[in-house]
């Protein structure tokens, strides 16, 4: 029979750190990665799995097993564990909270889940399982322990808006919205702070959702009903862990506010002639009068009711209102004029990897480190408000008028998903989306991707075990003589047991 190492399938998501398959005691073997990274304040799950021989169980059947992680350099007789599943046996002041081991964990599970991480934490952990007789630390494999890197905090809030715009990003005055930010990481110790600076921010309320492996998702919700008066205000999102000086991070974001309003829209192409005409019912008769935005015009031009527009150029376009007034009050309406200048063209792509503007329902794909480049450009008169989204959340800034540039450095898989760009101006917009797709550069498993495979020969017969964790879970199969094996399966002597614990994905063949 001839026995192969795991192929997998995994969806373009980021993959975990490499792991290291440790074994020093017969029969006994441990699976933990070699090192894990996590930023400040944040959150990480330590995998860990192994296995003792069945002599154990046998000899000690009522014997309790209890598992420990200490910090190297330590002495299991002297030091305090960092984490313990015997309530009878203390932790380390600095880690009671944040350092956890499963409650009910499934067999052979020694899985560590880090709260709050501190620079502190930095360094070599190693396991300590105990059960009646067998007392094991694998002392003579340090190099091997897990090392977990915790850097500074970089990662920032993600922002939503619900109901799904009509234009991504863009709210219309009048109609409720929520927005809702939620901070980085799932962890399940002390919540972090999360609070808004900026209009509205009276509204917040902080809502905490338990997610899976008994971590949260930690957020604060505005809402509101947007004005007109609410265009261009800012809004600001901030999170900070731990204590009030803690590690903190924030985002900011800008309300674009749109109304459906008694503006009228007219397009025209440059050159033409326009008469306009107004006429007011009341009593007393109102008089009437034209403006062109704040500038009044001249009872020549805007005189009873009436105003011709000859010839007209770029600069005439714009919001022209008639006014009728009487000794009781104002009244008034407008028209929105569009200029269509007769010299300017459509979208213009610009770059070696560009995207037409106001693209629509298009995917394009790339790999992993390639560096993209796309413009949104749309031919307006007045000058149009662009924004590129993702997830309903403003992106970058102009870079020149009716021209608005994403750029996306050295890609990953995370930078995948659904992109817009908007165009917005007095009276019209207009919108579109593309599928960005980040696929891997490599056919098979290479170093660094978080594969463990590993066979061990327990005789008669030869028992395999293999895992990876990313996100969302790969699916992981056999092949056996050519054969491939998936799932929960028997093939005569072969017997396949894949399970799912969060985001990493175990398979085990025998």
């Amino acid at each position: 029979m001839e026995v192969g190492l795991c192929s997998l399938w995994v969806p373009v998501q980021s993959l975990s750190v490499p792991a290291g398959s440790l074994s020093q005691l017969p029969g006994f073997t441990l699976t933990v990665p070699q090192s894990v990274s996590v930023q400040v304040g944040l959150c990480v799950l330590v995998p860990c799995t192994f296995t003792y021989p069945a002599s154990y169980d046998t000899d000690n059947p009522r014997a309790q097993l209890y598992r420990y992680w200490y910090k190297d350099p330590a002495d299991v007789g002297q030091n305090t564990p960092v984490a313990s599943s015997d309530s009878n046996r203390g932790v380390s002041q600095e880690t009671q909270g944040r350092f956890r081991l499963a409650e009910n964990p499934a067999h052979g599970d020694c899985s560590l889940q880090i709260s709050d991480a501190q620079q502190t934490d930095a360094g070599r952990y190693f396991l300590r399982v105990e059960k009646g007789k067998l007392k094991y630390s694998p002392v003579s494999l340090s190099d091997s322990f897990p090392s977990p890197h915790v850097s500074g905090l970089t990662e920032e809030p993600e922002i939503q808006i619900s109901p799904a715009q009509r234009v991504p990003g863009m709210l219309l005055a009048g109609e409720p919205v929520t927005v809702t930010c939620t901070a980085p990481g799932r962890c399940s110790g002390t919540p972090p702070r999360v609070t808004w600076t900026g209009p509205f921010s009276d509204t917040a309320r902080d809502v905490s959702v338990q997610l899976a492996n008994s971590t949260w998702a930690h957020s604060s919700m505005l809402s509101f009903t947007p004005s007109p008066g609410d265009h261009g205000q800012e809004l600001d999102c901030s999170v900070i862990y731990g204590p009030a000086q803690g590690p903190s991070t924030s985002r900011t974001i800008r309300l674009h506010v749109g109304s459906e309003g008694d503006v009228v829209s007219l397009e025209i192409q440059e050159g033409d002639s326009l008469n306009l005409s107004c006429e007011a019912s009341s009593r007393p008769e109102a008089t009437l009068s034209w403006a062109k935005g704040n500038e009044s015009l001249s009872s020549r031009q805007g005189g009873d009711g009436h105003l011709e527009l000859p010839n007209l150029s770029r600069g005439d376009a714009g919001e022209y209102r008639c006014w009728a007034k009487n000794s009781y009050g104002l009244a008034s309406r407008a028209l929105n004029v569009d200029m269509q200048c007769k010299e300017l063209g459509g979208a213009r792509p610009q770059g070696g990897a560009s995207v037409e503007g106001l693209f629509q329902g298009i995917s394009r794909g790339w790999g992993e480190g390639d560096s993209l480049r796309f413009l949104c450009s749309v031919a307006s008169n007045p000058p149009a408000a662009l924004g590129w989204v993702r997830r309903a959340v403003e992106g970058t800034h102009p870079v020149g008028e009716n021209q608005l540039r994403l750029e996306l450095p050295n890609v990953t898989a995370e930078d995948g998903g659904l992109y817009g760009c908007w165009a917005q101006n007095k009276e019209s917009s207009a919108q579109g989306t593309f599928q960005l797709l980040v696929e891997c550069k490599w056919n098979s498993p290479r170093p660094g991707t978080g594969l463990n495979s590993s066979c061990q020969r327990q005789r008669p017969s030869v028992s395999c075990s293999c895992s990876l964790r990313s996100h969302p879970p790969p699916r992981l199969q056999w092949q056996v003589d050519g054969e491939p094996l998936a799932g929960n399966v028997s093939r005569g002597a072969l017997q396949v047991s894949s399970w799912a614990q969060g985001d990493e994905a175990v398979s085990t063949l025998s």
